[in-house]
């Protein structure tokens, strides 16, 4: 199903800091954003999948 939204608000850049499978330090980065279709209000997330 699909839908159409709207951007309510973008959120800023969010970075965390992990440590992946092999040890080796990574850094995760996401920027989250506020949705509507008119009716409900959800939040999303964008990220690196480097």
């Amino acid at each position: 199903m699909e839908k159409l939204v709207m951007i309510k608000e973008q959120l800023a850049l969010s970075e965390r800091n992990y440590t992946d499978r092999n040890g080796q330090p990574q850094v995760f980065a996401s920027v989250g954003f506020v949705l509507t279709d008119g009716i409900d209000t959800f939040y999303a997330e964008v990220n690196n999948s480097g």
